[in-house]
């Protein structure tokens, strides 16, 4: 079978770091057929540094609507049947899109989601991303028709720096979410996994970097409130979206976890604002009856071992 492959790189304010990017891509052994590099309205010199690159890149300037918006954009302009995602300031190993195809190829194409491993720099907890999720396969790759149990894996082993989508999958799920300001990606994969099948490939696509101050993973860590707003919002949603692919167990568990983002919430609107943290709160206890229970009592316990 031919597979026809893009890249598609969204950037906002990162020329510098955008151009090693950009350098990593045309460094693969299997060139992608396209490159789409979206900037999401960037105010340096990214324009001049992706003019560096002409005629090589599909070059798609759009007003600022964040990485979401910028990604679907890339998307909806590549003309290929496979996309692969590169962020701006991460980089791809040299083989990682010769190895991808090879499982593209080997596998008849049957996949909607191919990803592999991923790098972690020491600045993001080092190891790699299968190694935080203790996630590893056996041989070179394993397809999945239903990848449900890997997408609800406490840590998923996806990420999208190491991900090739077929185009048409991503467009029929909606692509990323525009509504969230983080975890974008582990919505997409729960709907990807939910809807279709996925191969994992075994392999380290690259560099999940540090180097950005401003990066989402960075910016909204679990200790800012950001986080967990974003949090509810795609358990909520896969919830009410009544996947008819997921068993009662697996609704239990996006249950829990959207009654923690809650009980999250809940701690921090406090006093600050009452009104929420009461919402919050009761969403909780609605979602999970015995999880606001279990965290007081782990508090209580905790103060009992400080004193």
């Amino acid at each position: 079978m031919d597979v026809t492959l893009a890249a598609v790189i969204p950037s906002y304010n990162r020329a510098t770091l955008l151009k090693r990017a950009i350098e990593s891509v045309l460094a693969q052994r299997r060139r992608p057929d396209e490159i789409v590099v979206v900037d999401d309205g960037s105010t340096d010199d990214t324009p001049d540094v992706v003019a560096e690159y002409e005629p090589d890149i599909n070059f798609v300037r759009k007003k600022n609507e964040g990485v979401s918006s910028a990604r679907n954009e890339g998307v909806r302009a590549a003309g290929t049947e496979f996309v692969a995602f590169l962020d701006s300031d991460d980089l791809w190993y040299p083989d990682h899109l010769a190895r991808m195809e090879n499982a593209i190829m080997r596998s008849g194409g049957a996949a909607d989601l191919y990803f592999s491993d991923l790098e972690l720099e020491p600045s993001r907890g080092g190891g790699s991303a299968w190694s935080s999720s203790r996630f590893s396969i056996s041989g070179d790759y394993v397809l999945r028709d239903d990848p449900t149990p890997w997408v609800f894996l406490d840590v998923q082993p996806m990420w999208i720096q190491a991900s090739i989508v077929r185009r048409d999958a991503y467009l029929a799920v909606g692509g990323c979410d525009h509504r969230l300001t983080c975890r974008e990606d582990t919505h997409l994969f729960f709907k990807l996994g939910l809807a279709g099948s996925a191969c994992a490939v075994a392999g380290c696509a690259g560099v999940l970097s540090g180097e950005s101050p401003d990066s989402l993973t960075r910016t909204f860590s679990s200790a800012n409130a950001t986080y967990w707003r974003c949090t509810a919002l795609l358990y909520g949603d896969l919830l009410d979206a009544g996947k008819s692919r997921m068993t009662i167990e697996q609704r239990r568990t996006l249950a829990r976890r959207l009654a923690d983002a809650h009980w999250m919430l809940a701690r921090d609107d406090g006093l600050r604002v009452p009104r929420d943290a009461l919402h919050h709160l009761r969403n909780a206890t609605r979602l999970d009856p015995g999880l606001v229970p279990r965290r007081v009592a782990r508090r209580l316990a905790k103060a009992m071992k400080l004193n």
